[in-house]
């Protein structure tokens, strides 16, 4: 009679594993019933257009009525300017971020815009000040309205029209505003590369662990 064989069951180091093939989840965080991507990505693009048109009308101020500003308000008008020239590169790192999901870039974004926001309200503040409380004689009214008789709205800075400064207050509120919801919508798609990373990264642990690295 043939001997009984034992067969033994094999060890955990013997079994096969095969590695986790479920797909990443994908973290979609949403501002009201819009994904932060979408809000990301409409929003730094009307911004970058907001800046684009305000540097344009700096010059064109600058220029028209640059003899008959000071020093400090010439000075005063450039950073100005300048400040619309950061924002409108700024916006162009922005849109990198939103499109090819870059989070480093995103908090970059966030950190440059949310900088941007407390000087230009500063610049923005001082050059309504120089367009709006600047006395002006009936002479330099005259002298500002012949240089500038070739575009039709700046002889109402010349003359400090109401309807005009009603207009650039509401003008730079908005941008304000909307630099203020770019900043809150990039800070929370920020957030949610961060869960996406986190997430990344755990799935490469565990298939690491599977394999005893």
């Amino acid at each position: 009679m043939p001997a009984p064989r034992t067969i033994s069951s094999p060890t955990p180091s013997d079994t096969l594993t095969l590695p986790d093939r479920t797909p990443m989840k994908r973290y979609t965080v949403y501002i009201g019933c819009v994904p932060a991507q979408t809000v990301v990505l409409s929003t730094v693009m009307s911004l970058h257009i907001f800046a684009v048109f305000f540097i344009a009308m700096g010059w064109i101020v600058e220029a028209k009525i640059d003899k008959l500003l000071t020093n400090f308000q010439r000075l005063a008008m450039f950073f100005h300017i300048l400040d619309y020239v950061f924002v409108a590169l700024v916006t162009i790192v922005g849109l990198y971020a939103c499109i090819k999901n870059k989070r480093k870039a995103s908090q970059l974004f966030v950190a440059a815009l949310v900088t941007q926001l407390l000087f230009g309200i500063a610049s923005g503040a001082a050059c309504l000040h120089i367009l709006f409380s600047t006395p002006t004689s009936e002479e330099q009214i005259t002298e500002c309205a012949a240089l500038s008789e070739k575009v039709l709205w700046t002889d109402h800075i010349c003359k400090r029209s109401p309807i005009l400064k009603a207009l650039l207050m509401i003008t730079f509120l908005q941008v304000w505003l909307l630099q203020t919801v770019v900043a809150y919508a990039a800070s929370r798609f920020t957030r949610q590369l961060q869960e996406e990373e986190l997430d990344r990264a755990n799935k490469n642990l565990d298939s690491d662990s599977m394999y005893g690295a």
